[in-house]
């Protein structure tokens, strides 16, 4: 009898230490924050500032910054020109940035912003489900980097430095491809 008690509380410490390491599945809690799990980004097709549809899948294949912000929005405004960069500097790579504008003045103030402002990637009017799909925000501007199959591999809330966001997408471009 004592060699089963010993086997069983061996096979209990196995499992309890086993669910300890792989962490609960049911609770849908999220990983701790040192933890980086690749999620896949959220479907969506939303209108761009000239009134087409445009969806994710319209990107399939390339590297994307999707950036939650607004025109109003000073930090907005500051991060604005690295992506602007970011775009330039990238595109030939298979890169895009994807504005999604939660302004609430309407698509005619975020059309004459973009005009203004020489924005060089497609901008797009969000909507609830966008948001939520991403795991809704915190503040603006919000930043999800994903890889070419669009998982989200980071996140970023507030102004951002450039080099954080080239560091990243090189370490996308320096990927061996997948097969």
């Amino acid at each position: 009898m004592r060699l089963n008690l010993k086997v069983l509380v061996c096979a209990v410490v196995v499992t309890v230490s086993a669910w300890l390491v792989a962490g609960p599945r049911s609770t849908g809690e999220p990983p701790a924050a040192e933890t980086r799990i690749a999620k896949p980004a959220p479907q969506f097709k939303l209108k761009d500032t000239k009134g087409k549809d445009v969806k994710l899948s319209d990107f399939d294949g390339k590297a994307l910054i999707v950036f939650f912000w607004t025109t109003w929005d000073k930090p907005s405004q500051k991060q604005l020109p690295d992506l602007i960069e970011l775009q330039h500097r990238y595109e030939r790579k298979g890169f895009s940035v994807i504005g999604i504008s939660l302004d609430s003045q309407g698509v005619d103030a975020a059309r004459a912003f973009v005009e203004t402002n020489h924005v060089n990637f497609p901008v797009l009017m969000a909507d609830a489900d966008v948001v939520r799909g991403f795991g809704g925000l915190e503040a603006l501007p919000t930043m999800f980097v994903l890889e070419p199959r669009h998982n989200v591999i980071s996140s970023h809330v507030g102004v951002t430095e450039k080099s954080v966001l080239e560091s990243e997408l090189e370490a996308i471009f320096n990927q061996a491809p997948i097969k």
